[in-house]
């Protein structure tokens, strides 16, 4: 499983704690909905400057066709089936015809893996539901040479990585109704996992078990949320470093070391 953490999300960032964080993650999502091409554009060559792989939230087809060819991880969209940062949910089978047009493009410009889905987390009557809406097991599971992938964000419903989503008993069964949602055969991975407002001890103890049941679950990826704590006020410290740029150790530390960091940015990985 590759290790990956939420990096970007207004243009580039202080390089000198992307080369920290590299010394961990292997991969850097980048949220670039908003960003001109030219901006996201720099965010990629700052996370290909420490040899990392980005992956991409995108927002609409004019951007994919715009970002570089041969990247190594896009994502369509983010949690739009509650809505996030939109006027409404996108219904979805509307969310699919979108996603459709963007496989086609990504398998044109030669992009490895495509990601959808996206949900907001894991609740049984509103998640899994919708990617069954979707219908997202009939997807193909590639369009020439791109892989077609399902991601989805997951948090607890609680402080402790025990608390299941509502709608299921374990952990492990809101994963075998997300598989047999999704299809048996995809390949998948969790692009936003963390805890908020926790002690660094907490938070390392919490996500030192994702971190291993994710890995065991056979995930291709877990990226934690996120690089930064937010303001002070906002109920958003998720962050490995605090908003005033203080690392949390522990929390770093419990990310898995890898032997080998991948050093292949575009589509070899």
């Amino acid at each position: 499983m590759h290790t990956g953490l939420q990096s970007h999300f207004a243009g580039p960032i202080e390089q000198d704690k992307l080369v920290k964080m590299a010394e961990r993650f292997e991969m850097f999502r980048a949220d670039i909905q908003q960003l001109p091409i030219d901006i996201a554009r720099e965010v990629i060559d700052q996370i290909e400057s420490v040899s990392r792989m980005p992956y991409l939230t995108f927002d609409t087809h004019e951007q994919l066709e715009a970002l570089p060819d041969g990247l190594a991880d896009v994502e369509y969209q983010n949690e739009v089936n509650i809505g996030l940062g939109r006027p409404a949910p996108i219904p979805a089978l509307t969310y699919r015809a979108g996603f459709e047009k963007a496989i086609e493009i990504a398998a044109r410009k030669n992009i490895k893996r495509i990601w959808g889905g996206v949900i907001a987390n894991f609740d049984a009557d509103r998640d899994h539901l919708w990617l069954n809406q979707m219908n997202f097991k009939t997807l193909p599971l590639t369009v020439g040479a791109t892989q077609v992938c399902c991601s989805a964000h997951h948090y607890t419903d609680g402080v402790h990585f025990e608390d299941v989503r509502p709608g299921f008993s374990t952990r492990e069964a809101e994963i075998e109704w997300f598989r047999a949602a999704i299809g048996w055969n995809r390949i998948w991975g969790i692009s936003e996992c963390g805890y908020n407002g926790l002690s660094d001890g907490d938070y390392a103890h919490e996500m030192t078990k994702e971190w291993k049941f994710f890995d065991y679950e056979n995930a291709f990826m877990l990226i934690q949320y996120q690089i930064r704590d937010a303001p002070p006020g906002l109920d958003d410290a998720f962050g490995i470093y605090t908003h005033d740029g203080q690392l949390k150790q522990a929390v770093f530390d419990a990310v898995p070391k890898r032997s080998k960091l991948p050093h292949q940015c575009r589509s070899e990985v």
